[in-house]
């Protein structure tokens, strides 16, 4: 028996191009990491090594020749380290019955292809829970020597704990804050990521008459900036609200490329299991299968500033630890 798809003139060939751009501009769009990270040329393997800065020349000044001890030029070696970007693999499967499949494309409803950009946002909030959060369940295993995000700063002291809601600018901005976690190892942050609870902490805080100082006017309607600095809302639901109220970054450290854009196949041969665990035969079941997946890599392009040997250009703001029993 023919197919659904064969049978059917929409699916008689690929997707149109109009369609593929939108499914890959979904899932950019559907990412915090993706569109705020920069974009680096599509990877040609499943590896990529950058060659990182961790040394830098030291200059100094030259004795005279009569100073036998210290009348040399200051020497010294230039220094690299590896960073190396995989290939992580992300995939998502969807399952029809023939006959809903029938009934809506018979009625004008294009189920499949409305559902593609749909898959693809949530590609965009899996790439967000492995990269900033290093979750195991969202996170390849090509990514398992790459620290994410929060793994890094925890290790390197940039999270920054509130201590009171009244507190809260002076702990991002005042002295030993979240940028000056940043700013005090050679690197500028130009940009903010958010929990969206952040948005009802920053309307908050007002002066000392009670009136609030992060907007002139409740009337108006204004972009959410933090001292200059674009502030974005984190709202896929990939966002760790117990752990972080922000991220501030030089988001230009932080690169990604894409190994294989996003692809699709259908199919009603097989067996797949569902996420409750339940095994189905699509032939025996008449069912069709949507399969999606992409590959791509990140890394943290961190190179000795004159400032740090070991510089971290981004940084937490979170809720205060509570130690446990």
């Amino acid at each position: 028996m023919a197919s659904l798809f064969e049978s059917d003139p929409r699916w008689g060939a690929l997707i149109p191009p109009e369609v593929q751009t939108a499914i890959i501009e979904a899932a950019i769009q559907g990412s915090d990491v993706l569109r705020r990270f920069r974009r680096l040329p599509n990877m040609t393997g499943r590896q990529t090594i950058f060659n990182v800065r961790s040394g830098l020349p030291t200059a100094g000044a030259v004795r005279p020749i009569s100073d036998a001890t210290n009348n040399k030029k200051p020497v010294t070696t230039q220094k690299f380290d590896p960073r190396n970007m995989y290939a992580g693999e992300f995939a998502a499967i969807k399952l029809f019955n023939d006959a809903d499949l029938a009934d809506a494309l018979s009625n004008g409803n294009d189920i499949i292809r409305e559902d593609i950009p749909i898959l693809s946002a949530q590609f965009g909030a899996a790439i967000d829970r492995a990269v900033i959060w290093g979750d195991p369940a969202f996170t390849p295993s090509e990514w398992s020597s790459v620290p994410s995000l929060w793994e890094r700063a925890d290790a390197s002291g940039n999270i920054v704990e509130q201590t009171s809601a009244a507190a809260t600018y002076q702990e991002i901005f005042g002295t030993d804050g979240v940028r000056d976690k940043i700013i005090m190892t050679g690197y500028m942050p130009n940009g903010v990521l958010s929990a969206v609870n952040m948005m009802g902490m920053l309307d908050g805080i007002t002066d000392s008459s009670g009136r609030p100082i992060f907007v002139e006017t409740l009337q108006g309607t204004y972009p959410y900036a933090l001292r200059g600095f674009p502030l974005d809302f984190s709202r896929n639901g990939s966002w760790d609200i117990d752990k972080a109220y922000l991220l501030m970054a030089d988001f230009d450290r932080l690169v990604y490329s894409i190994r294989e854009d996003i692809t699709w196949r259908i199919t009603r041969d097989g067996t797949i299991e569902d996420g409750a665990g339940v095994s189905h035969n699509l032939a025996q079941e008449n069912m069709t299968a949507l399969i999606m997946h992409m590959r791509l890599g990140w890394q943290v392009l961190d190179p000795v500033t004159q400032m740090s040997n070991n510089p971290v250009p981004f940084a937490f703001y979170g809720p205060e630890v509570v130690p446990g029993p």
